[in-house]
């Protein structure tokens, strides 16, 4: 899930604006907000850059693999994206007590930042979840692509690929069931995925 770098850069200025054109809490609680939103761009962008390498490294293609220490530079790429990905959802599972702290840190009193609280449950409530899901299957294809390099590792000369049928060929039936497996456990994340995308676009 990519985001929209020119999204957030007019969110976060126009919230900026207002910051400096409202009087007291108010601007305070933009201030806030536009902080948050800045955090969140950074994780964001953090994580665009990781999902563009794994996908530019076709870290499936097996026809490339030629020697077993290609197969460790693959996986640090999807351990890198696994770890932005799990600071993003760590993001929106602290998303209230991260906008909580903003307000807090700008002296806002307890009484707006109840109300504010309670606007940001009201508006994300459809959201986040959806975004976790996300999150969660992103989580499901990054682990299946490494149990794929662990097996094609663990097997290394007992496997082939057939570049007529564009195959991986395993000398037996079982790690070749196995391998397949994972591969739709890939495919079916990201159809999953997809859906979930296609719901959030819809929300907002």
């Amino acid at each position: 899930m990519k985001s929209d770098p020119a999204v957030f850069d007019k969110t976060i200025g126009a919230l900026k604006r207002a910051s400096q054109e409202m009087e007291g809490e108010s601007g305070q609680v933009m201030e806030a907000s536009a902080a948050y939103v800045t955090e969140l761009q950074r994780l964001m962008k953090l994580y665009d850059a990781e999902l563009k390498k794994l996908e530019a490294a076709r870290l499936m293609d097996a026809s490339t693999l030629k020697s077993k220490e290609q197969i460790q530079e693959r996986k640090e790429i999807v351990q890198r994206f696994l770890k932005v990905n799990e600071d993003v959802d760590r993001f929106f599972v602290a998303g209230e007590a991260n906008f909580k702290s903003e307000m807090a840190r700008r002296k806002v009193s307890e009484s707006r930042i109840d109300r504010e609280l309670q606007a940001y449950r009201d508006s994300s409530q459809s959201r986040t979840p959806l975004i976790r899901a996300i999150r969660a299957s992103d989580k499901r294809i990054g682990n299946s692509m490494l149990n794929v390099l662990t097996l094609l590792e663990g097997s290394w000369g007992n496997w082939n690929y057939d570049p007529k049928s564009g195959e991986v060929l395993f000398s037996d039936t079982t790690t070749l069931e196995q391998f397949k497996t994972y591969l739709d456990d890939i495919a079916d994340s990201g159809k999953q995925q997809v859906a979930l995308q296609k719901r959030l676009i819809s929300i907002r």
